[in-house]
């Protein structure tokens, strides 16, 4: 791979992506844009690490008239071979906005990163501050928008100012770009003032987007729709597309062609089938699409399927909306980590206001977040949802149901053996440490034998389906346990390791890679490999005291 282009994991300016890095073109979408009428406000909700930042970047770096290389960046772009789009390049004065950067403590710390943003936007247009198409008080007002100096009233109107500013010395409008609009109202959610922030943003987001003859276009990016009763009320040109349209469905994530290329570029061709039970699977429109953040970290790291995705933002939003965890939610839950389907209907319109939420607004912010998706519209608003790959499977059982308060022994049961089928140590670990090792004393594990003990006790409750045995003579030596299933459609082999040092994550570590060593190298797994057996993972333990490290592999 040293010869190849490097790839653009955590890269979201267009320009360098495209100039530097393996670029997958999603360029078209420019010539869907420039089809919307002037004042139209486009809203993209999407899953988090979906491309929503780079999109903005591209639009930003074709549409500005300040981008003097613009035809250099996308001249050998899908979008250089529209006649009509390519009219329009470098056409348009641009205010781009990152909502990301506009978190805090409180409200008075939001407002002052604010005035950040809005000041860098007004630095990016100097020509306004000599420009005799302005007036006086414009002026001055652009004068302590520039320092920062605004008060929250004044904050509440500078991006409608800067609008009209625009318009009257280029008399030409600007199209305006929001990245992850909803960022600073989750955070305020978080922090205990979502009333006050929306008191702000309301209004700022309002006075720019409601009835401005002087915007062009306005494009705004999130994961949640905020209701529009509590952001964007009487904006009635608002057009919100979610997961569920179809309009931009190929836009965000990568196609199964995208991929295919992608890998083949990088010499991984063959790991096509594992990349798409590990990785595909969304449903965004009429398109399946590939979780694009993940299938690039899975191609850095040389073709390692493991999970790449983890809960950032949303995980204070389903700690809240999980609270309440009533048997409904966790039967449904359940029933989705058992790779079954369940049927609700969807509202992706998020009221931060409400105390108690039921099953479809768990179910609709689950899929709005990325962590279920649709596999079918049945009609009516109905649809039928699903975990939708290996990855979220994992994420979702490590992180979601960890969410669900006053778990029972019996849950914490089904939680380990789903997590033992799926190969997800993560959450293996998680549950030896916080429930399985936390009521003993670390003086009742003095050697190997008794956290045997312990695995074997367990296995033999978890597996009832399969055969438990212990102490099992296989290839050159003799293994710890041996699981077998009834049926050979699975079987796992563990192996002990117990570390009686000064407890290190380095040295546990290395202690369970030579647990799961020794599986390898004395052949423990013949007599599974000999039976067929459909479903082979090698466990190697390493404990000390009250800590464990996992390695697995699949044999």
């Amino acid at each position: 791979m040293k010869d190849n282009l490097k790839l653009p994991i955590g890269i979201a300016s267009f320009k360098e992506v495209v100039s530097n890095c393996y670029y997958v073109d999603k360029t078209n979408i420019i010539a869907k844009l420039c089809n919307y009428p002037k004042e139209s406000v486009l809203l993209f909700t999407r899953p988090r690490r979906f491309g929503k930042s780079l999109t903005l970047s591209m639009i930003d770096a074709f549409f500005n008239r300040n981008e003097t290389k613009a035809e250099t960046y996308f001249e050998k772009t899908e979008i250089s071979k529209d006649k009509n789009a390519m009219s329009l390049m470098s056409s348009f004065p641009v205010v781009h906005l990152d909502m990301k950067e506009v978190v805090g403590t409180t409200l008075s710390e939001m407002l002052q990163l604010l005035g950040n943003q809005i000041a860098r936007c007004y630095h990016s247009f100097p020509e306004l501050m000599t420009s005799d198409r302005i007036s006086e008080s414009d002026h001055v007002f652009m004068k302590k928008a520039e320092f920062n100096q605004l008060d929250k009233a004044e904050l509440i109107l500078s991006l409608n100012r800067l609008t009209r500013a625009i318009k009257n010395h280029f008399s030409v409008c600007p199209i305006v770009l929001i990245d992850e609009y909803d960022a600073p109202l989750q955070n305020a959610y978080d922090q205990g003032f979502y009333n006050d922030a929306i008191s702000v943003f309301k209004p700022f987001y309002s006075s720019a987007l409601k009835g401005n003859d002087c915007l062009q276009l306005a494009i705004l990016t999130g994961v949640m729709q905020v209701a529009k009763e509590s952001m964007f009320s009487g904006l009635n040109n608002i057009i919100v597309n979610s997961v569920l349209d179809s309009s931009f469905d190929e836009y965000f994530g990568f196609t199964d062609k995208e991929v295919e290329r992608l890998l083949s570029y990088y010499h991984l061709e063959e790991k096509k089938e594992e990349v798409r039970s590990w990785y595909d699977g969304y449903l965004f429109g009429k398109e399946t699409v590939y979780n694009p953040w993940s299938v690039l970290c899975y191609v850095a790291n040389g073709g390692e399927a493991k999970d790449y995705w983890k809960m950032t933002g949303e995980n204070s939003l389903l700690k809240n909306v999980l609270h309440e965890g009533n048997e409904e939610i966790k039967t449904i839950l359940n029933s989705l980590i058992n790779h079954e389907s369940v049927t609700e209907f969807l509202d992706f319109s998020m009221n931060y206001s409400d105390k108690h939420y039921d099953k479809k607004t768990v179910l609709s912010i689950l899929v709005s977040s990325g962590y279920l998706t649709v596999s079918q519209s049945l009609g009516m608003g109905l649809y039928s949802l699903r975990i939708p790959n290996k990855e979220i499977q994992s994420v979702f059982v490590n992180e979601v149901l960890s969410l669900l308060p006053n778990r029972s022994v019996l849950e914490n049961l089904i939680f380990l053996r789903n997590a033992f089928a799926s190969g997800n140590s993560d959450m293996i670990q998680t549950l030896f440490e916080n429930v399985f090792l936390s009521s003993f004393s670390y003086f009742d594990f003095s050697d190997e034998k008794n956290y045997q003990i312990l695995l074997l006790t367990l296995s033999s409750v978890l597996f009832e389906d399969a055969i438990v045995k212990s102490e099992v003579i296989q290839g050159t030596g003799r293994c710890d346990i041996q699981i077998l299933s009834k049926k050979n459609d699975f079987g796992f082999i563990i192996e002990v390791k117990a570390y009686k040092g000064n407890v290190s994550s380095s040295r546990l570590s290395e202690y369970s890679e030579k647990a799961l060593k020794q599986i390898i190298d004395n052949r423990y797994d013949e007599e599974l490999k000999n039976r067929k057996v459909k479903k082979i993972i090698a466990y190697g333990f390493a404990f000390s005291k009250k800590h464990v490290k996992l390695s697995k592999k699949a044999v």
